[in-house]
């Protein structure tokens, strides 16, 4: 039950865009991490360009990435290679370049502190 929440900014961010975003996500964290698709959430936010500053500059393509994702559910090989993947994912949407200050956080949330229909994750896994 993952829950990956993106953040894009860039001129030519459009609806192609934001597709191919959430199709990656979605892969990876099916083929990578090991979720199930029936619970990914992907949410994907669009900032205005001006509002997004790296190093004093406004880049012309800019992405943050925060996927939640049950504790010791994933490895940390399988965390290192999702940001990569994700990563490279945002370099050829924005063209090529994009700033080393990109940044992709995968937090391990514990079972106990989330859940969804109503239940925790703790509690879901004690029905089982």
């Amino acid at each position: 039950m993952p829950f990956a929440h993106i953040i894009l900014s860039g001129s030519k961010i459009d609806e192609r865009v934001k597709t191919s975003i959430r199709e990656s996500v979605e892969r990876f964290l099916i083929d990578i991490l090991g979720n199930s698709p029936q619970f990914l959430s992907v949410l994907i936010q669009e900032v205005p360009c001006g509002d997004w500053h790296i190093g004093g500059h406004v880049p012309g393509f800019s992405a943050y990435a925060h996927v939640r994702v049950t504790e010791g559910r994933t490895t940390e090989e399988a965390r290192a290679k999702f940001i990569a993947a994700l990563y490279e994912a945002f370099v050829i949407l924005a063209g090529g370049t994009l700033s080393e200050a990109t940044y992709i956080v995968v937090e391990e949330m514990p079972a106990n502190s989330w859940g969804f229909g109503g239940i925790t994750q703790k509690i879901r896994k004690q029905m089982k």
